[in-house]
């Protein structure tokens, strides 16, 4: 191609970079500004693929847990993020309560170091906390949600691979077709997939347009829960969900149809589901053996047993159960402090053969155990104040809050759901996402009725930039 203009084209010269320019420039990467906004940016990512995570990897979530907590401290605005904590009542609670269980170590005989190892276990309620401050926008609280989906949606379709006997992959819970877990232990997979099932039949009444898919996802969860796996936890809180979406939809009507849309399903999976009746069958027999030889005459091995009735799995909580309110009727007002039941386990142990555990197995034992009556006395509390806020949320929050608030109180009763590791996460994850919209409403509304009063009025307090808003 010719040059008409005879110009002779010129290379264009890299651009030099000085030492004093690359250091200015390395500089401005970790200014204030800057690592602020990026570690919002992360907070508010990291919260969002918990939802994912947290179904399918555990040991993942945990380390994402522990990078958001990081992030949350990096981030800056705290003026923002504390004024939500601050207008959230179950926020609060959650704090209180971990207060008392912190202040409980104080008076117990155990060592310091086993009391504030099972302190930390109930970091969940922390981590509820920062859920609250973290989703303060309608997208980050939609994308968490999906996310939660679509990990269901997988472990739902690897569930029924395994049941056919077609894993996804080899590992050491998806290898029992009578037991069709993918990735988690059957009570973490079956609670979550209850509430999976729970909030598919309200965004199928809710969005016609998508009922194709939601309904039979519901269907598919429902029959998972009571066909497919060996939790009797999750039959429960399946049942409870049942009833409760039914008194969301019906009102009070709905809970005959709730109850007997419940009891169909279970004499369905009794009748058509080996793994529901025989935990039924083992369930039972091992209550009966146990209560025969507690308050009768029977022997601790039943004949053809191989192990005591004490030390089945229904064996060993009713046990924990015994001792725990032992526990709760020496020490009926303060409990023996957080932490201190195993240790009182331990010095009974050669008297009474209990298995010493950190864990009773349920929340209302623990916290009648550990802090009498007034631990049991916040756990009531925080549970009505979680139902009474969820009802001034939006529909499709109000039923994330709601449903969480189901596995809290229904699974509790067998699981100490708030310093389990899996289940605890879940309770917070659902709980603080939907909560921080109530949040949001009140600062919100404040702020409205502060440009109603006019120039006059006084501002308490200015609103902070906050990088985890501009995330989203």
């Amino acid at each position: 191609m010719t040059n008409p203009a005879n110009i002779e084209p010129t290379a264009t010269a890299a651009p030099s970079w000085s030492f004093r320019e690359n250091a200015r420039w390395l500089a401005g990467q970790f200014a204030p500004s800057v690592v602020s906004f990026r570690a919002g940016v992360a907070c508010a990512a990291v919260a969002i693929a918990i939802g994912f995570t947290h179904p399918v990897a555990m040991s993942l979530t945990e380390v994402l847990l522990g990078v958001m907590a990081f992030c949350w401290l990096l981030a800056g605005g705290y003026g923002e993020r504390l004024r939500a904590i601050r207008h959230n009542p179950v926020a609060l609670a959650s704090l209180a309560m971990v207060a008392w269980m912190a202040f409980s170590t104080c008076y117990g005989q155990a060592p310091w170091g086993e009391s504030l190892a099972v302190l930390a276990k109930y970091r969940n309620l922390v981590y509820l906390v920062l859920f609250v401050s973290i989703f303060r926008t309608e997208f980050l609280r939609e994308a968490g949600l999906w996310f939660f989906f679509a990990a269901m949606t997988v472990t739902l379709l690897g569930s029924y691979l395994t049941a056919v006997g077609m894993p996804l992959f080899d590992g050491s819970y998806s290898g029992n077709p009578s037991n069709a877990t993918v990735f988690r232990n059957h009570i973490a997979q079956g609670l979550c997939m209850s509430l999976f099932a729970y909030l598919m039949a309200h965004h199928c009444v809710d969005y016609p347009r998508w009922r194709w898919i939601t309904g039979p996802l519901a269907l598919a969860a429902t029959w998972h829960v009571f066909g497919m796996l060996w939790c009797r936890t999750a039959y429960l809180t399946m049942a409870a969900l049942i009833i409760v979406f039914c008194i969301q939809r019906l009102r009070f009507r709905g809970l005959v149809l709730g109850a007997v849309a419940a009891s169909l399903l279970a004499v369905a999976g009794y009748f058509l589901s080996d793994s529901f009746s025989e935990r039924v069958h083992v369930t039972t027999d091992n209550v009966r053996g146990y209560l025969a030889y507690r308050f009768g005459d029977a022997p601790a091995t039943v004949e053809g047993g191989e192990r005591p009735v004490t030390e089945t799995s229904s064996g060993y909580r009713l046990e924990w159960y015994r001792f725990g309110m032992k526990l709760f009727a020496e020490h009926p007002i303060l409990g023996v402090g957080v932490g201190n039941p195993k240790h009182y386990m331990e010095a009974a142990r050669e008297e009474t053969g209990i298995k010493p555990n950190e864990n009773m197995h349920s929340e209302y034992v623990m916290a009648l155990a550990q802090n009498g009556l007034i631990g049991l006395g916040m756990l009531g509390v925080f549970m009505l104040i979680h139902w009474r806020v969820s009802r001034r949320l939006t529909p499709s929050m109000r039923y994330v809050a709601q449903g969480a608030l189901v596995i809290l109180v229904v699974a509790g009763v067998f699981n100490s759901i708030l310093s389990e590791r899996s289940e605890g996460v879940l309770v917070a994850f659902c709980t603080g996402l939907a909560m921080a919209e109530y949040s949001q409403h009140v600062i919100a509304r404040r702020a409205r009725q502060r440009r109603a009063d006019g120039p006059r009025a006084s501002l308490p307090e200015q609103v902070d930039a906050e990088p985890m808003a501009k995330a989203a």
